[in-house]
């Protein structure tokens, strides 16, 4: 990491050193890891002074391998050996020229780049690799070379998150995929597919919470994890990588080791039978995948020259297109337009996970193609907004029984309606919920009572049944809608056509 500053105080031993430095002098900010604060008695600063140390204290530190500041983005690129920032303005930064240009870095080095030199060369020559739909289109035909899906959105949808991975650092949140299927679906291979072509993509099995906190603060990378079953697991590894994951989808996300601070944020993608744990589920896009028969004409992926050969060309136009249109994509992102009134299905983290993906396709050319993937996008997105709530609907005591009242005045006639209140024999509704499975055969009248009450304020009350006195549930119908409206809402049709 390196910083630039006109003034800078440290304490070394017992004793207050002064160092004066010119404006873009280099220091090493290792050498400040031990400097304290110092009484205000021993320190003499003009304004200057305080003002520029308070400038330093804002920078923002850019890492060197992709991020978007002040409407600028860049990539890392390695030219003859050395290190290069290529940025969205057209120009080649040397690494080493950053500091005395006030660009505050991360890492002083280059760990990895997938830009080639010929891309970069391009570049900066001006050459137009075409508008974003076009590396779009090129994503979708090699993914359906190899992959078989029943819902064709899902490559658009596949080919619109990896275009993001190229400008992620731009974005608040970025949203992760989680490949859910049985073994021999695919899960590996289509992994196998997207790492090299994603940002700095690295595809590992179980990995320790150490290295995927490595390749984040090294690389920026894109995380493919297999085989991510033992996230749930209670054991000291398990538990450390689920602490990463959990803040890795957000810019501000950091895990705590001790009083070490690790950067988590980054794209991810996992592959596993079973669901993942409800908070990063929270996070993720779910992606189901069927198993290959006999009758899908798909080509066999082998990692040939050949194949590298195209995942290179896939990679430079990707470079190029985040130079071009990732400030565009990323100004939107930040403008106060939104997508509220397209996107009224998705709701709270829904949305924040989804808004990146939409914003991408919006930069496509007006057309066709445009509106088709803006449909992929929104069919899946609201089949995920579904998921989820279904998903909240059974997590949650007030939903579960927000769906035995459901079933109640479905199948059961009240004995009285009166002034919006129905009244519902106890006994028949015990023996109703039984039989459909809501509640437990060993369930008594006492405990079901108890628990409406506690959840949905509904009395057992004497009500006047002839010449005697019968409890009943008094169920008052609007307070009941106002319920499902908060707790198990219907995800609102779309406004996309």
């Amino acid at each position: 990491m390196v910083i630039t500053a006109a003034r800078v105080l440290t304490e070394t031993a017992e004793k207050v050193r002064i160092m004066r430095l010119s404006l873009g002098s280099l220091l090493n900010v290792e050498a400040l890891t031990q400097a304290r604060p110092l009484p205000n008695a021993f320190i003499e600063m003009s304004e200057d002074d305080l003002a520029t140390l308070a400038d330093i204290a804002q920078v923002r530190e850019l890492h060197p391998a992709q991020d978007y500041h002040e409407g600028v983005l860049h990539y890392g690129a390695k030219i003859k050996g050395k290190d290069f920032l290529v940025t969205s303005n057209g120009e080649m930064i040397p690494l080493l020229e950053c500091p005395g240009r006030d660009i505050l870095l991360i890492y002083s080095h280059l760990n990895e780049s997938g830009m080639s030199q010929g891309a970069v060369l391009d570049y900066i020559a001006g050459a137009d690799y075409g508008p974003p739909e076009h590396v779009h289109r090129r994503i979708v035909e090699y993914l359906k070379q190899h992959i078989y899906f029943q819902n064709e959105e899902h490559f658009d949808m596949l080919a619109v998150w990896v275009m993001g991975t190229y400008l992620y650092r731009a974005f608040r949140y970025y949203p992760y995929l989680h490949f859910n299927a049985e073994k021999g679906s695919g899960k590996t291979l289509l992994m196998e597919l997207l790492a090299p072509i994603a940002f700095n993509g690295a595809l590992m099995a179980q990995p320790p919470a150490s290295t995927v906190l490595k390749l984040i603060e090294q690389n920026a990378a894109t995380l493919f994890l297999d085989e991510v079953e033992g996230l749930g697991e209670a054991k000291s590894g398990g538990s450390q990588l689920k602490s990463v994951l959990k803040t890795g989808f957000a810019r501000s996300g950091l895990y705590y080791n001790g009083d070490v601070a690790y950067r988590t944020y980054s794209p991810k993608c996992f592959a596993g039978i079973n669901l993942l744990d409800d908070v990063l589920a929270d996070r993720t896009i779910v992606v189901r995948l069927l198993r290959k028969t006999g009758y899908d004409t798909l080509k066999q992926y082998r990692e040939t020259p050949l194949a590298r050969k195209e995942q290179a060309a896939i990679r430079d136009e990707l470079y190029h297109f985040g130079l071009r249109y990732g400030p565009g994509i990323a100004q939107d992102y930040d403008s106060e337009t939104t997508l509220y009134d397209k996107l009224k299905h998705l709701t709270n983290r829904a949305y924040d996970i989804w808004v990146p993906l939409f914003k991408i396709v919006n930069s496509f050319s007006e057309g066709t193609y445009k509106m088709k993937v803006f449909q992929s996008m929104d069919h899946l997105s609201q089949t995920d907004a579904k998921r989820r709530a279904s998903r909240d609907t059974e997590e949650n005591e007030t939903g579960n029984a927000l769906e035995m009242i459901d079933v109640v005045m479905d199948r059961v006639k009240p004995e009285e309606t009166h002034k919006g209140i129905a009244y519902y024999d106890p006994d028949v509704v015990l023996d109703v919920l039984r039989r459909e499975g809501l509640i437990k055969r060993t369930m008594e009248r006492k405990a079901l009572s108890r628990m409406l009450k506690k959840v949905l304020d509904i009395d057992c009350k004497g009500k006047q049944n002839g010449l005697k006195v019968k409890r009943m549930y008094a169920i008052e119908l609007e307070a009941m809608k106002e319920m499902k409206r908060r707790y198990a809402p219907e995800p609102p049709a779309s406004d996309v056509v």
